[in-house]
């Protein structure tokens, strides 16, 4: 290890335990960082990086300590050797360090950590790779702002940090990561990112507790190894209970990223004494589960682990059966999760099967997996999008996952948005999918109501709402549905009800869905809008 003094700024290599007390650095990198031949040359102070080796310096001596470790220029990166050492030591290193300084140059000194705009939550320093380590592993840590004022300390933090990373409190403070699933672990670097590829698997090494070497250029192969290497040494089948498909995604049981686990913060593990070991052999990955047939070549193989709250369910992986190789199979794409009850996995039969990676499997019964919400007639009308459950659910292009209910939701539900015209009244749209079908609920609420509320309060539901509820059915080919009733028949355009909302000018809530190609995606298209009872009835009388 290298250490950097912090009176005199020079490099001391401590072999082996014989290190001396040290602090450490944590921050992003910039474009001009001081690197270990900078600082053997004359010149290291002419790189923008130096000011921040000098103050991390500054701060470590204040606090009395002679040396300090900082991974711009205590690592010879033209080194392959030293490299791998310290990205494998990275952990360690942190871990050991008597207080580690976080340096956060988009936060301004005056800024409030827990306000609703605070920079603090919304700094960089979240959202890189590498620092989930270096937040996780020292036992103390102080944030600083960009003018290395103190922000306050990992612990006087740790509700904010928690609420912007999703990691567990009793984490922060220094807890057991083993008490947490490899799922749930996979999970806090689901949305942080790496300048390269493969840094993205082996900044997580350390928090796995494996090793393995570095091999730059072999891009998402090295996540793969990293779950290899995971299950050396784990029989945690959670990190197969990934449910976000990921561009480039294959069909085997291993994720090509961490994004895969992003919806995995509350999947955990169950111990099971009797259960055989899984791994990565030549013919995929071996299993002995239990597996649920289905119909058209599928099955549910069942993992032991659950859902936070379903504590009576198990988790299931679609996978499809390959014809003439027998016991071999693979993901079934873009198909979530099931949740099945332990009383009916207790009747299933655990056969030994393998799961490869298999790009030209087809599944007649692979639902479309993401709608588009079009509501700019909404918009014309001086109605505006409020507020949507989940959090995040409905992305920036106004596309959405209808898979996220798989675990979240058993009962189908997928998401809900709230709509709020100028008058202040409210409406809340649910979408609720089951195989290739998709349910629109529709529901005028109050001004307490939430889309939360609504959403919780259909999850064990099947009634209609206020306004009423419709399915899209295959047999439509243009528009599916239109609704502008109290009641709404499933075969018919025309509702039954003559009931419209004042609240909105006396115009007609109408809500038609429809299958179409989006960007080269297959999607349904949920279009919401409002118009008058005419031109409702000229829609309707042109699809007749």
């Amino acid at each position: 290890m290298r250490l950097l003094d912090t009176t005199t700024l020079a490099l001391t290599d401590y072999p082996g335990r014989k290190i001396p007390p040290y602090a450490i650095l944590s921050h992003t990198w910039g474009n001009d960082e001081v690197s270990f031949q900078d600082m053997l040359g004359p010149t290291p102070h002419l790189r923008q990086g130096y000011r921040k080796i000098e103050l991390s310096c500054n701060a470590a001596a204040s606090d009395g300590f002679g040396f300090i470790w900082i991974d711009t220029c205590c690592i010879d990166k033209t080194s392959s050797s030293e490299l791998t050492e310290a990205i494998n030591s990275m952990f360690r290193w942190y871990e050991q360090a008597e207080v580690c300084y976080v340096f956060m140059e988009d936060v301004p000194s005056e800024d409030v950590p827990d306000a609703e705009d605070s920079r603090f939550c919304g700094s960089r320093w979240f959202t890189r790779g590498w620092t989930l380590q270096e937040l996780i592993a020292p036992s103390s840590m102080v944030f600083f702002s960009n003018k290395w004022d103190e922000i306050g300390t990992k612990s006087s933090l740790k509700e904010i940090i928690s609420r912007v990373t999703g990691i567990h409190s009793e984490i922060l403070l220094g807890g057991d990561l083993e008490t947490f699933s490899v799922a749930q672990r996979m999970s806090w670097a689901s949305r942080r990112e790496t300048t390269r590829v493969e840094d993205i698997a082996y900044c997580l090494m350390g928090i796995f507790g494996v090793h393995m070497p570095m091999l730059y250029g072999e891009g998402e192969r090295a996540f793969v190894r990293l779950q290899e290497e995971i299950m050396r040494t784990s029989d945690d089948q959670s990190i197969l209970a990934w449910s976000n498909w990921v561009p480039n995604q294959g069909r085997g049981l291993l994720a090509t990223s961490p994004a895969a686990f992003s919806q995995c913060g509350t999947v955990t593990h169950i111990s099971n004494p009797n259960a055989t070991p899984f791994m990565s052999t030549n013919r995929g990955i071996s299993l002995h589960v239990p597996l649920k047939s289905l119909e058209d070549r599928t099955h549910l193989a069942v993992l032991y682990c659950q859902e936070m709250g379903h504590s009576e369910h198990l988790l299931g992986i679609p996978l499809g059966e390959l014809l003439g190789q027998r016991n071999m199979f693979v993901r079934v794409k873009g198909v979530p999760l099931e949740l099945i009850k332990k009383e009916e996995v207790m009747r299933l039969e655990s056969k030994s099967i393998y799961v490869r990676e298999e790009r030209t499997f087809r599944n007649p019964g692979t639902p479309y997996g993401r709608c588009l919400i079009e509501s700019s007639g909404l918009q014309a009308n001086n109605v505006r999008l409020l507020e949507v459950y989940p959090t995040g659910w409905l992305e920036p292009d106004n596309t959405a996952s209808l898979n996220t209910h798989s675990i979240s939701s058993p009962s189908g539900l997928c998401g809900a948005i709230t709509f709020q015209a100028a008058n202040g009244s409210k409406f809340v749209v649910v979408l609720k999918t089951i195989r290739q079908l998709l349910s629109v609920h529709v529901e005028e609420v109050g001004d307490e109501e939430t889309a939360q509320s609504v959403f919780n309060s259909l999850e064990s539901l099947d009634s209609l709402g206020s306004l009423g509820s419709f399915d899209s059915m295959d047999t439509l080919d243009s528009l599916d549905a239109l609704l502008y009733g109290s009641n709404s028949n499933r075969r018919k355009w025309k509702g039954q009800g003559d009931r419209c909302l004042e609240e909105f000018s006396g115009r007609k809530l109408c809500v038609a869905t429809r299958k179409r190609m989006v960007a080269g995606v297959r999607m349904h298209v949920v279009d919401i809008n409002l118009t008058a009872r005419q031109e409702d009835d000229e829609m309707v009388d042109a699809a007749e």
